[in-house]
């Protein structure tokens, strides 16, 4: 029975090591791909928070700030347990993840593939596992390096690391329920993975800069 014991604890604790591991490393990735901003179109990126700290706790306070030429991204990490979970926004104050699929209005989101939604019918097998609150975002007081930021654009971005593989919000109206693709729209805050992220500001910083040209 001790050898049983002794067993199980072992494999446990192998499970909690990969996962944090997993967790680790995923974020670790996002910061990288977020600090090359500064080299792909000459951003400023500042971080408010230890990076893994949304990890335990989210906060009203922007994890990371990346500010561009005429946009200032305030960007908050939110975590999907393991990875591959199923997200939904009940309201614009808390979110609860699921462990089985879950469809909703015809679409499943796979935000590791941009814009790729898989048609589904109205049957639902899910079941939530975690419920988190998503405080109000507040704008920090940070200066830009020519002028008060405020006179940008402020874009507020929630930054899912890891992802998951669906992703849908209860509509403002409290009418209907929608699946959000990379780049959309939840409660005001646009919604990324850290490779749909980097990819956006880039593009936008190189569209602003050809209008200032032509």
């Amino acid at each position: 029975m001790t050898n049983i014991l002794e067993l199980f604890l072992i494999i446990a604790a192998a499970v909690l090591i990969y996962k944090l591991v997993f967790y680790v490393i995923k974020r670790c990735v996002a910061i990288r791909k977020i600090l090359t901003l500064k080299g792909t179109c000459g951003a400023a990126v500042s971080f408010l928070r230890f990076p893994f700290t949304s990890f335990f706790r989210l906060s009203e306070t922007p994890d990371a700030v990346v500010e561009t030429d005429d946009s200032v991204y305030l960007v908050r990490f939110i975590d999907t347990p393991s990875g591959g979970k199923h997200l939904h926004f009940a309201s614009e104050s808390f979110f609860v993840t699921y462990t089985s699929t879950h469809w909703s209005l015809g679409g499943l989101l796979h935000m590791r593939r941009r814009y790729r939604a898989v048609a589904a019918g109205s049957h639902s097998t899910s079941a939530a596992q975690r419920v988190r609150i998503l405080p109000q975002l507040k704008i920090p007081e940070v200066h830009s390096r020519k002028k008060e930021i405020y006179a940008k654009k402020l874009v507020p971005v929630l930054l899912f690391n890891p992802a998951p593989k669906e992703l849908s919000y209860v509509t403002k109206e409290k009418t209907s329920i929608k699946v959000a693709f990379t780049g959309d729209e939840v409660y005001g805050q646009k919604v990324f993975t850290a490779t749909t992220f980097a990819i956006h500001v880039d593009r936008a910083t190189r569209e602003a800069k050809n209008k200032i040209f032509y």
